[in-house]
């Protein structure tokens, strides 16, 4: 296998049709902040069960400045090159997915590795740290040329897949909780093999949905797989079975009686019941491409199109996803508009898109509960994201505005006041600094060393005032 560097081909340029009716010209602002390139703060983690003692800490060999964790699989398949699998964490902890999948890695012998260099906010280190961490095991490893595969979780999936695109030797791109980092420079003639993962309740979803119906339309080999869940790594049985999709044609890999086919569809079978009946149709249509589990899932696709309410069902889950798409957008729009004209917080109109955000989230019906849920975690976690971004940059009026905002959507959180605390103090207001703590602490900001030592509220507070204003409070 041959060694390269860093450049490929480069992604084109040519515009790709709608994918659904609603694309808006806003969505590329909803993309933008919804991970494109940012990191994902909460990440809900899932525990992982494995040998941590296994994994190594590498330099690479010929370029010092890149490190990852690398584990080599127990493999029970000893005859057989390994397959490879690089993992991109939004925030560079190359362990964490390594750790998280070793059993898959040994289930069916794939060296995985995780960068410490990929992360957010830097879309060059993803391709340069790619570049380091391939070149180095394969000078190390008898790697299968047909077999090197990628992944990546949020900002780090939509690296992953931006990779996947320009450099042939990847052969399997594996994106969790995020698509494409621009649809603009998509080139579906690179993408060999193309696995999504995604919650129920990730922001994300309805993006990989897209996506979805996108390739299938050119004829790209892709799968999406559903979990309940939110905006996380998927766990390891859900990325087992991608990686089962990804073996679909391997002659020379046995077939491993893993359960996770029946297991996917005993959540098929939740939904069913539920009454989520197109749901359950998206999910078992999917699973329907891995060939050991084909004639399971076509039996279950017919059993939910024989239902009355199939129809009806297939609706709401479309306005449902209408709705969630253009409330996402109207919230983008008017977010980046007030970042990039500089605009004053409007309480009224910022109010009246939270309602709507709220409304949602209560309503009876499944489909757009859950749309609702999605946009309150797209709006809550741009706000998050920008805030930090803007207060690395010491931009602290425009990161006040963007807490304030967070305040809105999260108006019982102590942690949203105690953020523009630190906002004010930054812009010397000691006086808003100090009514936002109050109402920090009102809300249950604990008192804690964290608060006493914080930084930006010491360039306004003495370490005792802080005290006092946190116990006088909290009576």
């Amino acid at each position: 296998m041959a060694v390269f560097a860093v450049g490929g081909t480069g992604p084109h340029n040519d515009s790709i049709e709608a994918i659904i009716v609603l694309r808006m010209l806003s969505d590329w602002i909803r993309k933008w902040l919804s991970g494109g390139l940012l990191l994902a703060l909460s990440t809900g983690l899932v525990a992982a069960q494995s040998d941590s003692s296994l994994i190594q800490k590498i330099t690479c060999l010929n370029d010092s400045a890149r490190q990852y964790a690398l584990y080599i699989p127990v493999d029970p398949l000893k005859e057989h090159k390994k397959a490879l699998l690089i993992f991109f964490d939004p925030a560079g902890r190359g362990d964490f997915p390594v750790s998280l999948y070793q059993s898959i890695a040994d289930e069916y012998g794939i060296i995985l590795a995780g960068s410490y260099n990929s992360r957010n906010f830097d879309g060059n280190s993803s391709i340069e740290s790619f570049v380091a961490v391939f070149n180095d095991i394969i000078r190390q490893h008898t790697i299968d040329p047909d077999r090197v595969w990628i992944a990546g979780f949020s900002g780090g999936a939509r690296a992953a897949a931006t990779i996947a695109m320009i450099y042939p030797e990847i052969k399997g791109v594996i994106t969790c909780g995020a698509g494409f980092a621009n649809d603009e420079e998509i080139k579906t003639e690179n993408l060999r093999a193309y696995v999504a993962l995604v919650g129920d309740r990730d922001m994300n979803y309805g993006e990989l949905m897209d996506n979805q119906i996108y390739l299938d339309q050119k004829k790209v080999p892709n799968i999406l797989l559903t979990f309940a869940g939110v905006h996380a790594w998927p766990s390891a049985d859900q990325l087992g079975l991608g990686v089962e999709w990804l073996l679909r044609k391997e002659k020379n890999y046995p077939v491993l009686p893993s359960g996770r086919g029946p297991r996917f569809l005993a959540s098929v079978s939740l939904k069913i019941d539920s009454g989520l009946l197109y749901a359950a149709w998206i999910d078992a249509h999917q699973l329907s491409k891995i060939p050991s589990y084909t004639a399971l899932a076509d039996s279950v696709i017919h059993e939910i199109e024989s239902q009355k309410q199939f129809s009806a069902d297939k609706e709401r889950f479309r306005l449902a996803a209408i709705e969630e798409q253009n409330t996402m957008n109207d919230f983008s729009l008017a977010f980046s508009t007030m970042i990039n004209q500089k605009e004053a917080v409007n309480k009224k109109n910022w109010i009246s898109k939270v309602n709507k955000v709220m409304e949602m989230k209560q309503d009876a019906g499944r489909y757009r509960q859950l749309a609702g849920i999605r946009t309150f975690d797209h709006c809550t976690r741009s706000c998050m994201e920008y805030y930090f971004l803007f207060l690395r940059q010491a931009d602290y009026k425009m990161a006040l505005n963007i807490v304030t905002i967070l305040s809105f959507y999260a108006p019982q959180d102590p942690e949203s006041y105690y953020l523009q605390a630190r906002a004010s103090a930054g812009t010397g207001d000691k006086k808003n600094a100090e009514i936002q703590l109050r109402e920090a602490v009102k809300k249950g900001l604990v008192n804690s060393n964290r608060v006493v030592q914080d930084v930006l509220l010491r360039t306004v507070f003495s370490a005792k005032e802080i005290r006092d204003l946190l116990e006088k409070s909290g009576r």
